[in-house]
């Protein structure tokens, strides 16, 4: 379920944590896992 979260709720997630770009949301979430 990983990989099917939708760029919304990486957004919401990388928001608070004061990441602008996608890019490096998707870097945080994709990087780990």
């Amino acid at each position: 379920m990983r990989h099917t979260a939708p760029l919304k709720d990486i957004a919401r997630v990388a928001m608070p944590q004061g990441i602008k770009d996608r890019r490096d949301a998707l870097a945080l979430v994709a990087g780990p896992f």
